[in-house]
Parts: structure tokens; sequence; C-alpha cells
């Protein structure tokens, strides 16, 4: 199995113009699976500014769920504890 960086090298020479065939055969892994991390790591551009690939957005998205989720319990608990909104703040 591949480490991250080795799969971003691969990557890399890919967008440098070699073929993926070619990359994949001295590899030892299979093509589609080459295309694979080409595409989860092909940059998306939210902006002018800015662009991410797919596995930062999930990964993103990810810790996103995780916190709503924590101030839901948050809220709930304050609201079951009834304290005073100066408390709160």
């Amino acid at each position: 199995m591949l480490s991250k960086a080795e799969k971003k090298t691969l990557i890399k020479r890919f967008y440098t113009g070699e073929s993926a065939k070619d990359i994949a055969h001295e590899n030892n892994i299979p093509l589609s699976t080459l295309y694979y991390w080409i595409n989860k790591n092909k940059p998306l551009r939210a902006n002018r500014c800015s662009s991410f690939t797919q596995a930062e957005y999930c990964e993103l998205k990810s810790e996103a769920d995780k916190l709503s989720i924590e101030i839901e319990i948050l809220q709930k608990a304050l609201d079951y504890l009834n304290i005073s909104r100066r408390s709160r703040l």
C-alpha cells in the first residue's frame, strides 16, 4: 500500500505530462485506482481566490458536522439546566 506522499508524487507525475498508463504499470497499481486518486485530489474552485481538493472538502465537511453536533448538545444542555441568559454569556 502506498503512503499519501507516494500517491501525491504519482499524481504530480501525471500532471507533469507523464502517461497514466505508464505510471500505473511502473507501480503495479490498477489504472482505475490511479484515476481515482487523481480525481479525488483534483483542485475544486470555490471562488477566484481559493481552491481545494475533494478530499479536503470531505474532511472539512466532516469536521463541520461534528462541530454542529457539539453546538447542538451544548445548547440542549443549557436549556435543560435552565441557566439564566446572563450566566450563559
